[in-house]
């Protein structure tokens, strides 16, 4: 398995500080949330 620390960044800059993966603006908020809600990760 990967490092999580080398895909998740920090950056004020981006999404206001929120912890994104790296290069993107997805925020990890974001896909928490939807395996929350049942989605699985071969979902778009």
């Amino acid at each position: 398995m990967n490092n999580w620390q080398e895909r998740i960044s920090i950056n004020p800059h981006v999404c206001h500080g929120k912890p994104c993966i790296t290069g993107t603006r997805v925020m990890v908020s974001v896909i928490l949330d939807n395996l929350a809600e049942g989605m699985t990760p071969s979902e778009p």
